[in-house]
């Protein structure tokens, strides 16, 4: 099945109706999960609760990612500029928490095709050039993250958004096919909805495993919104990945969200298990300034 096949009506009456089908048995999955949380009985003032010193957030991060992991998955709550700025950070972090290894960054901010792997999108002093900058969804707030800090200029990027998603605009740059504000679900919430997560995820993931086989010893960081990679989410790429090597997701969030970012902003579900019902590795709720 291919979306961009699809006529825009067509494809948004496919979407719509395969929701219909999903939602019931993805909320019976939640509800599950509710209970199984439940029943283990987790206490967040002893179990998930980390005591992490404002400000020590990024490099105490750092430290519990394993060397060996071969998937890093970063998940954030859209629209924040301090989630944005701590993302720069966790790179910056990593690259001097592993200097010798290499570190490819896959982003759904960038549009799928778009890769400094291969493409020259550096001036000689390694500045990105104005053509690549265009090109680049959601204005220059993600560019940012690289271009600003002196140590990621080098870093690999890849970009996952498939193009039934998102296409060149005549102008050049990358923009948004479909409106994806909530005020016209119509012609939006598709791509966020149940099917359009799984058609996003599912060409994220065909475009990550193209990638592993050129680079089967690199560092996959992949950094997208929560809602695409937190373990209990559905079709979670952080289930997919972890299929294929080591994974560690970890999400930054701004409001709490849930049970147990309320009260402590940091939380680290230390097994598997756990991690997998709760959703996440670590996850880190921006402090006020």
């Amino acid at each position: 099945y291919a979306p961009e096949a699809l006529t825009r009506e067509s494809l948004k009456a496919y979407i719509i109706a395969k929701n219909n089908l999903e939602v019931r048995k993805w909320l019976e999955i939640q509800k599950k999960r509710e209970g199984a949380l439940d029943e283990m009985g987790i206490r967040p003032n002893k179990d998930v609760w980390v005591n992490v010193p404002a400000g020590e957030e990024i490099p105490w991060l750092v430290e519990q990612i394993e060397p060996d992991t071969q998937y890093l998955l970063v998940g954030e709550e859209h629209g924040f500029r301090e989630i944005q700025n701590a993302v720069g950070d966790l790179l910056v972090s990593l690259r001097r928490q592993m200097p010798e290894r290499e570190i490819i960054l896959f982003t759904e901010f960038w549009p799928e095709g778009l890769s400094t792997l291969e493409d020259d999108f550096y001036d000689e002093n390694f500045v990105l050039t104005p053509a690549y900058i265009k090109q680049v969804r959601r204005g220059s707030q993600y560019t940012k993250l690289i271009s600003s800090r002196e140590e990621l200029k080098e870093l690999p990027i890849v970009g996952l958004e498939p193009s039934f998603v998102a296409e060149p605009g005549s102008s050049g740059r990358f923009v948004e096919k479909y409106n994806m504000s909530i005020e016209k679900f119509e012609k939006t919430g598709l791509w966020a909805t149940l099917e359009g997560v799984r058609l996003r995820n599912r060409a994220w993931l065909q475009t990550i495993r193209t990638y592993r086989q050129k680079y089967p010893n690199a560092l996959f960081v992949v950094y997208a919104g929560s809602g695409h990679l937190s373990y209990d989410m559905p079709y979670s790429l952080g289930i997919a990945l972890s299929e294929k090597g080591k994974t560690f997701v970890t999400e930054f969030a701004y409001s709490a969200g849930d049970r147990f970012l309320d009260l402590c902003p940091v939380v680290h579900c230390k097994n598997e298990d756990m991690a997998r019902l709760v959703g996440y590795d670590v996850r880190i709720r921006m402090r006020d300034e």
